[in-house]
């Protein structure tokens, strides 16, 4: 897997984390959002991916490219950037943060609630 995001230290510039995240797509629309210090983005892959930006490790990542093969997980099967994901669709939104910690992510007309339970 390719890097796809750069922890950046805000206050001196330096990188310190390069967090790799499927493989590079073209364009990124969802833009990332924070829950504690997780890391939200989902990607043109198809994937939700969340990221502990002090462990600097990946949690976990969730596909939801098909609403009927949400939850599966796919190979990674290409390293060269690539217009459109390998298989099923791109997210295009970015995530919303609930009042109880949910991640809630738009992708193809469905609203999926990524929670604990």
């Amino acid at each position: 897997m390719l890097p796809t995001a750069l922890q950046i230290n805000r206050h001196t510039g330096i990188l310190e984390a390069v967090l790799p995240m499927g493989y590079p797509t073209i364009p990124q629309w969802p833009s990332p959002a924070m829950n504690g210090h997780q890391l939200i983005l989902p990607r043109h892959d198809g994937y939700v991916y969340a990221w502990d930006v002090l462990q600097q490790k990946l949690q976990w990542r969730l596909y939801l490219g098909t609403p009927e093969e949400a939850g599966k997980t796919f190979p990674v099967t290409s390293q060269t950037p690539d217009w459109m994901p390998a298989y099923g669709d791109a997210i295009y939104t970015s995530p919303a943060i609930g009042p109880d910690g949910s991640i809630l992510v738009g992708a193809n007309g469905y609203l999926y609630r990524i929670g604990q339970k």
